[in-house]
């Protein structure tokens, strides 16, 4: 499965022509965007690589950025409400109750391989980790 940060990179250039973001910015920047996306940089940093070339404030990116990574993992594994719980079992066996926003956050970081699985609570598979 391709990571992004955010979102898929359409979905991220849509986001920035909806909300105005990215006036102020050249076409080399916006590629330096999409790329940083794609490389998975932290979150923050694409809020602040669009505020540096926006005129809206940082927060204010950063929100909508956290709730578009919210929809792009729920588009991902066909979830309809980000605060129903689940069962998610981790490399070492371990099994922790979270919420999906729980889990996109766990998904996003750079140790997300460390999630073997997610379940429903009735046991039902969401998402399994496959080795390539």
């Amino acid at each position: 499965m391709k990571q992004y940060t955010v979102t898929t990179t359409e979905n991220l250039r849509t986001l920035c022509i909806k909300n105005g973001w990215f006036k102020c910015g050249s076409n080399k920047q916006y590629e330096k965007l999409f790329r940083a996306n794609e490389l998975v940089f932290s979150i923050e940093e694409i809020a602040t690589i669009i505020w540096l070339c926006s005129d809206e404030e940082y927060c204010d990116i950063l929100l909508k950025l956290r709730e578009e990574r919210i929809d792009y993992w729920k588009r991902m594994f066909g979830i309809e409400n980000a605060n129903q719980t689940y069962k998610v079992v981790d490399i070492f066996g371990k099994n922790f109750k979270l919420t999906f926003k729980q889990i996109v956050t766990l998904l996003a970081a750079s140790d997300y391989e460390s999630i073997k699985g997610i379940y429903d609570l009735d046991g039902n598979t969401v998402w399994e980790y496959e080795c390539e």
